[in-house]
């Protein structure tokens, strides 16, 4: 069995239906507005809940980020690679990463963040300036 630590982290495999629940555990005097989601949908998957003591939150943590909630759950299950292979067609960018042509192909990195130096970067404006600077360079003997 596994533990995840945090809200966010449990609300997530929660809401991800991908792992099996044992039980969560909250801290007696966490706030329960903040953990009224991770209640909520803990019910309705059917999962117990235990209130338990900070102490024994802090030992079964890694950390102490725990935050109050820890989920103890079933590990969450890996990829086959003819699995990974058959999310190519919806995400590409899983399986080119070693092509160098995988930025323009699969969207990765292709400036979807908004900035213009990323967007610029991968059109070719600054890789073609910066690339006519280093062989400049690279003649002179610098």
């Amino acid at each position: 069995m596994e533990h995840v630590e945090g809200r966010q982290s449990v609300l997530a495999a929660l809401g991800a239906y991908q792992r099996r629940f044992q039980v969560i555990l909250i801290r007696h005097d966490a706030h329960r507005e903040k953990l009224a989601d991770v209640i909520e949908l803990a019910g309705q998957r059917g999962v117990p809940i235990r209130y338990v003591e900070a102490a024994e939150l802090d030992g079964l943590a890694h950390g102490a980020t725990h935050g109050g909630v820890v989920a103890i759950c079933t590990p969450k299950p890996r990829l086959t690679p003819g699995e990974v292979l058959a999310l190519r067609v919806r995400t590409p960018m899983l399986v080119r990463t070693a092509d160098p042509t995988w930025a323009r192909v699969s969207g990765g990195g292709s400036g979807r963040c908004g900035c213009r130096r990323t967007r610029r970067w991968f059109r070719g404006g600054l890789r073609r300036r910066f690339g006519r600077r280093r062989r400049r360079l690279r003649d002179r003997g610098r």
